[in-house]
């Protein structure tokens, strides 16, 4: 049946061969890519450039094949040289080349989106350090769209769709979503493909709490005051300043910053009206400092004694 298509495929391939098509050297067309399911049939088909005879060698994967009336037809005629796989399995999927004298092309055949080309991966996988109850997205990228083959792990332990796990195949995209992460989902996850593989590790903090709260302060008016806590986890956005009740944000006045686990409040050129009980809330958990600020009759002052014109001594302050 598939070796009467010949002589009706050469003269398509002839009348459509344009100059903007891809040409190899030893080759004035080269075979083109081509997609089909289990059960069907592929064909490849190239022509020779003037010169370049003999028969060639058609290979699969760098495995040459050979002429097989059941699985597969090769025929050439002129320039012309095809070849036609038939009962297609998943296995016949792969890169397919053709060799004749010292020149070679090659095409890729895809079965039911598998190309039987193991991918390069193009972009690992990142770790993360989250919080129980957050949802993780592990991502790599590969350089084929739409594989299927590869594997998700966890330490070692392959990861299949539920509840927990979501995988998914977008393009090249490969992702493994982890909802509602707790400790117990801690470790190493793993994706591979082929002999290929790509880690990250998943570190889950443990609750949160205040591992120092805020101090007091008695200060003189036009002093600058910092006001700090740590928290058991690094970089959390999520608490609160207040002062005597009432939310502070960020302006020339408070300016409020969070590196790693410390969480900061500073004020600047303190004064009377700035007294009062300073609070940092991030949940449940709150931590309070006190702010007065001195006056006249309670700053520390200096003495010196001085004489008159009778040497009487007078005694000053400052």
């Amino acid at each position: 049946m598939y070796p009467g298509m010949l002589l009706p495929l050469v003269c398509v391939v002839l009348c459509c061969v344009m100059p903007s098509q891809q040409q190899t050297k030893g080759f004035q067309l080269d075979p083109a890519d081509y997609s089909s399911t289990t059960g069907g049939f592929a064909f490849f088909q190239l022509i020779v450039a003037d010169g370049v005879t003999g028969d060639g060698t058609w290979y699969r994967n760098n495995v040459a094949l050979s002429q097989d009336s059941i699985k597969i037809v090769i025929t050439t005629s002129g320039e012309v040289r095809q070849i036609v796989i038939q009962s297609i399995v998943a296995a016949d999927a792969g890169t397919y080349t053709f060799r004749v004298n010292n020149f070679e092309v090659s095409a890729v055949l895809t079965v039911d989106g598998n190309t039987g080309v193991t991918p390069a991966i193009q972009t690992g996988l990142q770790s993360f350090n989250v919080a129980p109850g957050t949802t993780v997205t592990f991502e790599t990228t590969l350089s084929q769209a739409n594989v299927n083959s590869g594997t998700w792990r966890r330490n070692g332990t392959v990861l299949t769709s539920s509840d927990k796990y979501q995988i998914t195949v977008v393009g090249q995209t490969q992702s493994l979503v982890i909802t509602n992460v707790q400790s117990s989902d801690a470790g190493q996850y793993t994706y591979q493909v082929g002999s290929l593989t790509t880690t990250g590790t998943l570190t889950v903090q443990t609750a949160l709490s205040i591992l120092n709260g805020l101090q007091s302060f008695n200060v003189a008016p036009g002093t600058t005051v910092t006001f700090e806590t740590s928290l058991s986890q690094a970089n959390v956005n999520s608490g609160t300043w207040r002062r005597n009740g009432a939310v502070l944000t960020s302006s020339a006045k408070y300016q409020i910053t969070v590196v790693g686990q410390t969480q900061r409040l500073v004020i600047t050129n303190v004064q009377s009206s700035d007294v009062g009980q300073y609070t940092y809330q991030v949940g449940s958990l709150t931590t309070t400092g006190t702010l007065t600020v001195q006056t006249g009759k309670n700053r520390s002052m200096s003495y010196f004694i001085s004489y008159d014109k009778q040497h009487l001594p007078i005694c000053q302050t400052h």
